[in-house]
């Protein structure tokens, strides 16, 4: 019946422009980020490595979102162009520097792999994508050839079950292929993009007859002398890979092997079987329950560092897939390191990322596997991060947060797990407290469709009713108000309706229910202008929408219709069927009340410059007076807004307050959502106090048991939506906070709503992304109060 729905609302949704051809599952600013970093390059440094990794995750992120949307621009480029400029930057070189490197991976197979893998994968994607290998010169793509194969000889000799050496190509860096997975992740990568990039045969015919003295001259030829450095550091190495034979670094243990001539393969698997080479990796990385507190001695135990909240365990706790490195082992022992965790998944999403987009994970029982031990993996990670983790590693502490991924390009990998891969499932039926989660719904989505914000109320004849904004973009100039109603207490919604839409961007969309039946809506419409479109962060939106929403709000039409913008209030005396009676009167993101006596009661904000207003009338139609201000506390670092308001049994009236920082951070610790009361009719209002709940912006509604129960959205992650209760609009922390949803793929969501269908269960509707959804959907949570 959903999916019959969803269907149906598809067809009937507003249209929108999608530009579906130029678009990629990546956040612009992210893009922006990704295309402005410098290109990567490498260097030869004696017994280590030299890596660039902010920059060449960036390179590896712009060329998955490359082979999406090639011609998507980025400021005054293409991704495809983006692409292309980046690897030309280490495939070419004006010639060695002062210390005689070159700017390409130097291919010395093993740990190698943490930057070498991205390189590799990159190059296979611009082979597979047309519009990028047509923009390389043909010496472009010979170079690319060249680094490709002398990519895979690193590959062979570390990795190949013909070779059982201790060192990487460069005779002194010790290693083994049965290490923890950062040192082996990176070129069982390589192996796998290698064998898609040449075939697998064609690769396999190179090794059999490689040949050394050829294949210098060659390298020789292309200037690639970081290789070059490389392997021939140690005077053995060429020999090795001709031959085999043994080979023993001092202080090292022994290795031998019999070179590089003949096919790979690495476990018993081939080229052939690039999958499974993959879920070698994977089987291992994601193959731990989520644990927090590890022992790693008789007295000590990882732990949490409430950088965000009083945490003590994960809330991924107990289910499969938390990351190898989080309950491993090194020469010190046991180690649990976030660290050494990232490093792993840093090499590990570039391979899978490059497998997801050119279609080759498999839709069967093993990719679904990897998926879900993946995603409860990287949630497990990413919270650990926020929180700051203290472990152990080399015999030490190991102490890390989510600013030390950031980096090393953390957010470039995260950027790749959460446009390709699905979240974790929600965390429990149960929401904790003892609520109970009985199911989510999706009551509108469409992927042309930005729909936001919504309102929720009771009709007096019993319909529920949901308003909600539909625009392009959060900050698209032309958002209408629409609604959707369902007459069976929320078990299935109507098609949308359109109920106001003026030339303006009508957003805001609060609803007030009045008990003779009275629908107040109030809206909020603002009159862009081409100036704050052209004042937007760069990199909010792709040039062309922009341009496209400037020549928009220039239109003789909208400049006529500014007059229109700010706050209106619209009646409807039909249950919401029609709407009249259009006046001037309070914002409300959530709606108002109708006090015992009659009188209509709304805080507002829009015009209150970080404070917030109390406003009155006797009818919905006006008009309305401005009756008492409730002033921000922290004028300079705070401000108040988006406020709602409920009145309990005994009259006291409550309203809850967004608290939004100054400037701008939506991150910030001290987030908290604040309360103020009244007790004589809303004539005078209470100092106002932090619920102590993190989250915005609040919504509140009256229980039928007289308890206040609000819902507001989590904006960190774990992403979703959460509810708290009081007895008296004061004390929010008396009983556990109820994790509604903790499943979204980043900030983008919130306003959720609540209505009591019948005593103790509750519908709560709110805005976020679907796991399908680039833009946000209406969707809604059901469940029952402890």
């Amino acid at each position: 019946m959903i999916l019959r729905r969803l269907l149906l609302l598809s067809l009937l949704a507003l249209p929108f422009s999608a530009h579906a051809q130029s678009e990629t599952p990546f956040p612009e600013d992210l893009l922006r980020r990704a295309v402005e970093a410098k290109p990567p390059r490498w260097k030869f440094v004696r017994g280590t490595r030299y890596r660039e990794l902010p920059e060449t995750f960036a390179m590896q992120l712009v060329a998955i979102a490359a082979h999406r949307a090639p011609y998507h621009r980025v400021g005054d480029t293409t991704l495809a162009a983006s692409l292309a400029t980046k690897l030309q930057y280490f495939l070419r070189s004006p010639g060695p520097d002062a210390d005689g490197n070159t700017r390409e991976p130097e291919a010395q197979g093993g740990i190698g792999g943490w930057s070498h893998n991205a390189a590799a994968q990159a190059l296979l994607i611009a082979k597979r994508t047309r519009q990028v290998w047509e923009l390389l010169t043909p010496d472009d793509c010979h170079r690319a050839d060249v680094l490709m194969h002398a990519l895979a000889v690193g590959g062979h000799f570390t990795h190949g079950d013909a070779n059982d050496y201790h060192v990487l190509l460069d005779g002194i860096s010790w290693y083994h292929k049965s290490w923890n997975p950062n040192h082996i992740e990176g070129y069982a990568g390589v192996m796998i993009a290698a064998a898609d990039y040449f075939g697998a045969d064609e690769l396999n015919d190179f090794f059999v007859n490689f040949d050394y003295a050829t294949f210098r001259a060659e390298l020789v030829e292309v200037g690639f002398h970081n290789i070059l450095q490389t392997w021939e550091n140690e005077p053995a190495m060429a020999g090795l890979l001709m031959n085999g034979g043994p080979y023993q670094r001092e202080g090292r243990p022994p290795g031998n092997g019999s070179g590089i001539r003949q096919p790979f393969t690495y476990r018993g698997l081939t080229l052939h079987e690039p999958w499974a080479i993959y879920l070698t990796q994977a089987d291992r990385l994601f193959s731990k329950a989520a644990r927090t507190q590890v022992a790693f001695s008789n007295e000590e135990s990882s732990r949490l560092l409430h950088h965000r909240s009083d945490a003590t365990i994960s809330p991924y706790e107990g289910r499969m897939g938390m990351i190898y490195e989080f309950e491993a082992g090194d020469n010190g022992g046991m180690r649990t390191s976030l660290g050494y965790a990232y490093d792993c998944v840093m090499i590990h999403l570039g391979t899978a990322a490059t497998l997801k987009v050119l279609r080759q994970w498999p839709d069967d029982a093993s990719g679904r596997d990897i998926e879900r031990r993946m995603a409860v993996g990287m949630a497990d990670l990413i919270f650990k991060a926020e929180e700051g983790y203290s472990g152990w590693a080399n015999g030490k502490v190991s102490a890390n947060d989510m600013d030390d991924l950031k980096a090393n390009g953390a957010d470039y990998i995260f950027g790749l797990w959460r446009a390709l891969f699905p979240p974790p499932e929600p965390l429990a039926e149960n929401a904790g407290g003892g609520a109970t989660i009985l199911g989510h719904d999706v009551l509108y989505a469409d992927p042309d469709v930005y729909a936001a914000w919504p309102a929720l109320v009771r009709a007096s004849n019993g319909d529920l009713l949901v308003t909600f904004c539909a625009t392009e973009e959060h900050l698209a100039p032309d958002g209408k108000i629409v609604l959707i109603r369902s007459t069976d207490h929320g078990a299935t919604w109507s098609a949308p309706i359109t109920i106001y839409d003026s030339p303006l961007d009508d957003r805001e969309n609060g609803l007030t229910v009045a008990p003779d039946g009275t629908l107040a809506l109030h809206v909020w419409s603002t009159a862009w202008t081409a100036q704050a479109y052209a004042d937007l962060k760069p990199g909010s939106y792709p040039s062309d929408t922009l341009a496209r929403w400037t020549n928009q709000v220039n239109t003789p039409a909208y400049q006529a219709a500014s007059a229109d913008q700010g706050n209106w209030v619209l009646t409807s005396t039909d249950h919401g069927h029609t709407w009249t009676k259009r006046v001037r009167g309070p914002d409300s993101v959530h709606g108002g009340i109708v006090l015992s006596d009659g009188t209509w009661l709304t805080a507002a904000y829009r015009q209150d410059q970080g404070d917030i207003s109390i406003h009155t009338a006797a009818t919905s139609t006006g008009p309305w007076r401005h009756t008492a201000t409730i002033a921000t506390p922290q004028s300079d670092t705070l401000r108040f807004g988006e406020p709602h308001v409920a009145q309990q049994p005994d009259g006291r009236i409550t309203v809850v307050i967004r608290g939004t920082a100054i400037p701008y951070d939506d991150q910030r610790n001290d987030l908290f959502w604040w309360t103020s009361h009244s007790d004589d009719g809303g004539t005078t209002w209470s100092a106002p106090q932090s619920s102590g709940r993190w989250g915005f912006p609040p919504h509140v509604t009256t229980l039928r048991d007289g308890r206040l129960l609000a819902t507001y959205g989590y904006r960190r992650f774990p992403y979703g939506e959460r509810a708290a209760i009081s007895a008296d609009g004061v004390d929010w922390q008396a009983t556990p906070e109820f994790v509604l949803r903790s499943d979204a793929p980043d900030h983008d969501l919130g306003y959720p709503v609540s209505l009591e269908t019948s005593r103790g269960k509750i519908l709560t509707v709110y805005y976020q992304k679907p796991a399908s959804n680039r833009r946000p959907a209406i969707m809604a949570t059901h469940w029952n109060l402890p």
